[in-house]
């Protein structure tokens, strides 16, 4: 379930919710064995996630072609 759960979340990070990035980075890297610490980040991921779930983000170009998340 943990793998499963956060392949969703790699998704949704690559395609809408840059701002979990830190977070779905340092859970791929615990993707073989989990422990109850990772268990806990992995759910305080969820809650914020649903919390922010009617939040918008915006996505913008500068002159110089630099793309930034806000």
């Amino acid at each position: 379930m943990f793998n499963t759960v956060r392949a969703q979340g790699l998704f949704a990070c690559k395609r809408a919710r840059p701002d979990i990035s830190p977070v779905i980075s340092y859970l791929s890297t615990r993707v073989r064995e989990p422990n109850e610490d990772d268990w806990t980040k992995f759910v305080r991921m969820i809650k914020y996630l649903d919390q922010t779930k009617q939040d918008c983000l915006t996505l913008q170009a500068t002159k110089d072609t630099v793309a930034r998340w806000f």
